[in-house]
């Protein structure tokens, strides 16, 4: 009898798919170094261990570059790891960022990775906790001016954050934003 569909149909597909698989699994475990430097980063900002933070947002930045290459323009490799990974940079450069001068980094300004909306805007969310941190080491010295501060970049956060309708997994995180 004569196959139904030929069977190098499925000889290429299975090549295709066992290609696309190992370039899948190669995608996850470099992102992990993305996100442990950038979550390292920001442990190392909390310690005031400014040069240390650098560092590893510079690891982040070359290998996000490296993942950046790898997957093209394949949105399907994009979403996932790699996307978890830039949004956790971008919480750690927006805390790098916000700790120098006091305010929240505009969208445009990441151009050593390919920051998104969605991963931006999941950094801004994030970044509330880290500013919430801050606060609880300022108010432990009875600093109400540091407090007021913290206070007022999360207030902002929200309020801003209130304007725009977050997609998805975004939504979820402005829980906990309004109740710092």
């Amino acid at each position: 009898p004569t196959p139904l569909i030929p069977p190098s149909t499925f000889s290429s597909l299975k090549a295709r798919y066992e290609a696309y698989d190992a370039l899948r699994e190669s995608v996850i475990k470099t992102c992990r170094e993305v996100q442990k430097s950038a979550k390292n980063a920001i442990f190392a900002l909390h310690r005031s261990d400014y040069a240390r933070a650098k560092s590893l947002l510079e690891t982040c930045e070359r290998v996000g570059n490296e993942v950046h290459a790898m997957i093209g323009g394949d949105e399907t490799l994009r979403q996932g790891s790699f996307s978890n990974s830039l949004e956790e940079y971008a919480e750690a450069a927006l805390f790098h960022s916000w700790l120098e001068s006091g305010e929240v980094r505009a969208f445009g300004s990441f151009a050593a990775l390919p920051i998104n909306e969605v991963e931006y805007l999941g950094g801004v969310c994030d970044l509330s906790g880290e500013v919430g941190r801050v606060a609880v080491v300022h108010g432990t010295k009875r600093d109400k001016g540091k407090v007021q501060g913290c206070l007022d970049t999360n207030l902002a956060i929200l309020m801003a954050l209130e304007e725009v309708q977050l997609p998805g997994k975004l939504g979820k995180k402005m829980d906990p934003l309004r109740q710092r």
